[in-house]
């Protein structure tokens, strides 16, 4: 499946969900829940190895979500767990949450968006770039930290429809593409 297509099917299984959580008057519990799924489950390669693995019978994938999730999320976020398992879309799941987080912070107002330096930022840093960033473009952010040593300093700052480059290795690309036009 080509990536246009994921997204699109994460889309409609996002909008299905947070339709019935707003319904439900359920959006921010949902919103905080999925966020939650997000790091527990992304944060650890054995757990994306085991949703993510071929060789891993659904029952499994199932009984782990009802003894280790179901007891703490809402019900209609474990239902999507077990229909997108059922589905054989397990290595969907973070793309759907995403979006889930992405059109609840949408229907706040809020934008989310994505952090990442070469070294861990502290809270300092992390609250001065919030509000710099919230200043300069005008809109509420919730922000992801990721930390990618390959950028060799600085931050890159992403959303589904800007990019804000302030990296060496980003600096060095364009530096790169601008020699090669040249013919150097």
């Amino acid at each position: 499946m080509i990536k246009g297509q994921q997204e699109s099917l994460a889309k409609l299984y996002a909008d299905a969900l947070t339709n019935i959580a707003k319904d439900s008057d359920l959006l921010d519990e949902t919103e905080s829940q999925c966020n939650e799924l997000l790091e527990t489950i992304f944060t650890n390669h054995d757990l994306v190895a085991f949703f993510e693995g071929p060789h891993i019978v659904t029952k499994d994938k199932h009984d782990f979500i009802d003894k280790c999730f179901t007891p703490f999320i809402v019900k209609h976020l474990s239902n999507l767990l077990h229909l997108l398992i059922d589905r054989g879309r397990s290595t969907h799941i973070r793309d759907v949450l995403e979006e889930i987080v992405y059109i609840i912070e949408e229907k706040k107002h809020v934008k989310v968006a994505e952090v990442k330096s070469a070294i861990p930022l502290n809270d300092k840093q992390k609250f001065s770039l919030l509000m710099a960033l919230t200043n300069k473009l005008k809109n509420p952010f919730y922000l992801t930290f990721t930390i990618d040593p390959e950028l060799i300093a600085g931050i890159e700052f992403s959303t589904k429809d800007i990019l804000i480059d302030g990296t060496i290795r980003g600096h060095l690309n364009r530096i790169q593409n601008n020699l090669e036009e040249l013919g150097v």
